[in-house]
């Protein structure tokens, strides 16, 4: 048996068990309440992932102020001294 014949055999089985035929509303109901869970998935994922690049951003920057002197290493820039 091709998979081919192996899907279409499991959707007619799955047609069956929940009532569903193909090209009717309840088949494209499914189908749209499918298509928008993987959309509203996505969308999470992507806002979850720039969330996080904002939380290690902050992290970053918190970090560099306290350990970075910036003004002595301007002051070295400029060619000034120190005491």
């Amino acid at each position: 048996m091709s998979s081919l014949a192996m899907v279409r055999l499991q959707l007619r089985a799955l047609e069956l068990k929940l009532g569903v035929q193909r090209g009717g509303f309840r088949f494209w109901l499914f189908v749209f309440n499918w298509l928008a869970s993987l959309i509203l998935l996505f969308v999470l994922g992507l806002l979850f992932h720039y969330w996080s690049l904002v939380v290690v951003a902050v992290v970053f920057d918190i970090w560099f102020i306290k350990c970075v002197n910036i003004t002595e290493f301007w002051n070295r820039l400029g060619g000034l001294k120190n005491g």
